[in-house]
């Protein structure tokens, strides 16, 4: 499985968890989050730890939730 680029989880959106996304199961980490913490969010929307999307990248450059591809 090829890795994400590093430049496209760097320029990914910076979020505040909102009520809709603290009801997420976040299935990179098993981390808590709570409503206004800092997260990132994905092209195709699903929303996660910067730092987990950071450690995810290396391992694959698919979205867990909806399979869609980063870029490589």
């Amino acid at each position: 499985m090829q890795s994400a680029s590093k430049e496209s989880t760097g320029s990914l959106d910076k979020v505040k968890v909102g009520d809709q996304e603290s009801c997420l199961t976040w299935t990179v980490c098993s981390d808590e989050t709570s409503v206004g913490s800092a997260a990132t969010r994905l092209p195709c929307s699903p929303v996660y730890h910067h730092n987990c999307i950071v450690l995810w990248r290396v391992s694959g450059n698919m979205c867990r939730l909806c399979r869609c591809k980063m870029p490589s």
